[in-house]
């Protein structure tokens, strides 16, 4: 080897090495902020919200509602979640601090009423709690505790079109394949800043909520000011929806039904494979950076005659719909014209 390869070669290596300690620094960082903004958000919500404050999930699994049927279905994901700092200081106050509230209230003879539907860190203009009032056209709320549609009925579908699913083989312990999903969509990383941004919304509840708190709760004067700088009259509506979201939906995005589903998927797609009926047609882009294509080619290499894979070629998570509308609506009418 010659000494420039060597030297190259040395200096990528030195160089993933900073990388790798710079990003260990941050997240470490992280975890500490997350850990205080735990004890911080628990003192305020109890300030402004009494015994309906919503429980975060800093604790362990069960520690929420008790072992029950609800908690089982929640995503590993949320409790799962490996921090340095997790069990050290202050969020042992935290469960301390919970432990004498529910003591004091029950001694008080304080009953709970009941989670909190808008938090005093949320929005509560008229598009973002719409979906509470039943007069009201746009709705933002959707709730879903049963089988998917297609895979509780299968003998009454035809076909089932997923754009960039994010599928993970199923492990054979389910909170492995949650946890999996986790790393694999949002890993801990600081480059792209995308990618940065994504970690820490999903990884770190308590600064997510902080964002929330900023941007969410602020999301009018937002778009008051980037319809000021961008001389627009109305916003995209992807610019607008990106912060019309309440941390709670934020959150569970990507927990309960991204990560949560990852370790059901395998058995609804077992269900559709057997009924012989049905077709699941997958529509991905070669660039997307967000789900890999990979996640496409496992479902088809697990099950090949079930899944249709068609892959765009130079386009990414979003182009692949919005860039293409029309090609997107004919090819959507071929599948449906051909089951």
């Amino acid at each position: 080897m010659s000494a420039e390869n060597l030297a190259g070669k040395w200096t990528r290596k030195s160089g993933r090495t900073l990388f790798d300690s710079i990003t260990c620094v941050v997240f470490l960082f992280l975890d500490f902020l997350d850990a205080v903004l735990c004890v911080v958000f628990k003192l305020v919500d109890e300030f402004f919200e009494g015994n309906a404050c919503t429980p975060c999930y800093c604790g362990k699994a069960g520690d929420k509602n008790g072992e029950n049927k609800e908690t089982e279905m929640l995503s590993e994901s949320l409790y799962g979640r490996k921090y340095m700092l997790r069990n050290m200081g202050f969020l042992g106050f935290a469960r301390k601090w919970r432990i004498y509230r529910k003591k004091k209230d029950d001694r008080d003879g304080s009953v709970n009423e009941g989670l909190m539907v808008n938090r005093w860190s949320d929005c509560g203009c008229q598009s973002c709690v719409s979906w509470m009032k039943k007069e009201y056209d746009q709705k933002l709320h959707v709730v879903v505790k049963n089988l998917p549609q297609a895979a509780k009925y299968p003998k009454f579908v035809k076909s089932v079109t997923l754009v960039a699913p994010p599928y993970l083989p199923c492990a054979k312990d389910g909170a492995t394949t949650s946890l999996m999903a986790l790393n694999t969509f949002a890993g801990k990383t600081l480059w792209p800043p995308l990618a940065f941004g994504k970690s820490v919304m999903s990884w770190y509840e308590h600064v997510g909520r902080c964002f929330c708190f900023l941007f969410c709760r602020n999301h009018r004067i937002w778009e008051m000011i980037l319809k000021l700088f961008t001389l627009r009259r109305e916003l995209n509506f992807m610019e607008v929806d990106l912060t019309r979201h309440t941390h709670h939906s934020a959150w569970h995005n990507m927990h309960n039904v991204i990560c949560g589903a990852a370790k059901l998927m395998d058995k609804y797609l077992e269900i559709l494979n057997k009924s012989r009926s049905v077709k699941v047609c997958i529509i991905h882009g070669d660039h997307d950076m967000e789900v890999p294509l990979d996640c496409s080619n496992n479902m088809k290499k697990k099950f090949p005659e079930l899944v249709e894979l068609n892959m765009i070629e130079n386009v990414d998570h979003t182009s692949v719909i919005l860039g293409r509308v029309r090609e997107f609506a004919k090819s959507l009418q071929h599948i449906w014209a051909s089951s």
